[in-house]
């Protein structure tokens, strides 16, 4: 029996989760903002809905039955008189006495036909009449409403023979006609308070959104002014932890810059003197010995340029894609090669720093043209905002175990591809560090021509 109670419990939690709680959550707003407003928007309505209910039930009814009794009591009281008098002079009578301390008019009729229209009633008073008549419960009653909205209640009530007592009631004296201007009035309210709400809430989250547009950009490199503080305590001291984490890093990073231009520049002036000494003694050994020291010059020349330009904060520009990639394949470094270019993108404007990324679209082509004799770029928009760039080769290609490893710096996949000169193995670290920088993504994979296919996403 337990074991049956706790797999049906089980049974019911996925069925909440699967059919109530999983749909509920994918229909609710995913961002801070929209939430926040949702949860207090729903519980101030919820609070004024309660507050109309308990206000309606707990003195609405209660005024209203006061003056149902109040008005009930006045008529029955002028019925009562009526029914003990022997005429229809002493009716008229008590009925000018009754004039003079209340609002009521009652008129007297004499009706003798019973199908007189006086003689009808509806439900819609049905109400005033049943109190009526349980406080003249010999008198019979006929309680009708017309008029174009129902407003006059004729109240007739038989005194004796065929002498009637009617009344003319307003439905204000016993209906409270201000439920409609409190309504407007509690909706009024709610988009009131509503507004106030999306003002503050906008005014609370600006620092936040501010912060997190800062950090994305920080993430990419770019350069971003101190934050003010501003806000609730919390997102004041954020900010301020953030100013003081990118002062660190930006501190770090150029520290480590001069650092390393420095030993670079040592080492620089040391191989400088080595090539001036092997130059003099000249041998077969001195000659090898001369060409290493040559590549290392040109790998820390390499490096102290990538170093230089890392520390500096390249402006971003929207320019055309298009033409963009027109002038890059118009690079007289690569000869008759035969580079191909097919657009499939409706956005035309991009925003870029356009220096940072021609070198990475220089670097990708380059290590292209050294082993392949066919290139195509690929240029399309894949939605959500986002650029695909293919660039594939029908050169030898990458092994995909050392496809990862390649974008390390200084890594090398094997010597022929290391054979020309200046190759140190910065350029897909280089490229890769450019793609980040502006928000992008870069993957290897197999051309269809058997060669490399370099993809790039974008954001645009």
């Amino acid at each position: 029996m337990f074991l049956q109670l706790r797999n049906f419990l089980k049974q019911l939690k996925r069925f909440y989760h699967r059919h109530i709680a999983i749909p509920i959550k994918n229909l609710l707003p995913k961002s801070l903002y929209y939430r926040t407003i949702l949860i207090i928007s729903s519980t101030l309505l919820l609070v004024q809905i309660a507050a109309a209910v308990i206000f309606y039930d707990n003195y609405w009814r209660q005024i209203r039955g006061f003056l149902l009794r109040n008005l009930s009591n006045n008529i029955a009281n002028i019925i009562s008189q009526a029914n003990e008098t022997t005429s229809p002079q002493e009716v008229e009578n008590v009925i000018e006495r009754f004039r003079k301390y209340s609002t009521l008019n009652p008129q007297m009729l004499i009706i003798n036909d019973p199908n007189n229209p006086m003689l009808q009633s509806n439900s819609r008073a049905f109400n005033l009449g049943k109190e009526i008549q349980a406080m003249l419960p010999n008198n019979p009653i006929y309680v009708k409403e017309y008029g174009a909205d129902f407003s006059i209640i004729r109240l007739s009530v038989l005194v004796r023979d065929n002498i009637y007592i009617t009344f003319y009631l307003e439905k204000d004296l016993f209906f409270i006609k201000s439920i409609a201007f409190f309504v407007i009035a509690a909706v009024m309210l709610y988009l009131l308070s509503l507004l106030i709400i999306v003002w503050f809430i906008r005014l609370q989250l600006r620092p936040i959104n501010k912060l997190s547009k800062y950090a994305k950009q920080f993430g990419k490199g770019e350069k971003i002014p101190y934050i003010q503080p501003r806000g609730s305590i919390e997102i004041r001291e954020t900010t301020i932890a953030f100013n003081e984490m990118t002062s660190q890093i930006q501190r770090f990073i150029e520290q480590r810059t001069m650092l390393l231009s420095s030993v670079s520049h040592d080492l620089k002036t040391s191989l400088t003197k080595m090539n001036l000494i092997l130059d003099i003694h000249e041998s077969p050994v001195n000659a090898e010995l001369k060409e290493e020291v040559e590549s290392m010059y040109q790998m820390i020349s390499s490096y102290l340029s990538f170093a230089r330009d890392d520390s500096v904060v390249y402006e971003k520009q929207y320019i055309n894609i298009k033409e963009f990639f027109k002038s890059i394949i118009k690079n007289p470094n690569y000869g008759s090669m035969s580079i191909n270019i097919s657009f499939e993108q409706s956005h035309k404007i991009i925003e870029i720093s356009p220096l940072l990324f021609r070198r990475a679209i220089d670097n990708i082509l380059s290590n292209a043209i050294g082993f392949a004799k066919k290139i195509d770029i690929t240029i399309k928009d894949l939605g959500n905002h986002n650029l695909k760039i293919s660039i594939e080769d029908d050169g030898s290609g990458i092994p995909e175990e050392a496809r990862e490893l390649v974008f390390r710096p200084f890594y090398k996949v094997n010597e022929a591809r290391t054979a020309k000169k200046g190759s140190v193995g910065l350029g897909l670290y280089i490229v890769k560090d450019i793609i980040t920088k502006h928000g992008g993504n870069i993957e290897l994979g197999d051309s269809q021509y058997g060669g490399l296919r370099v993809d790039i996403t974008m954001p645009i």
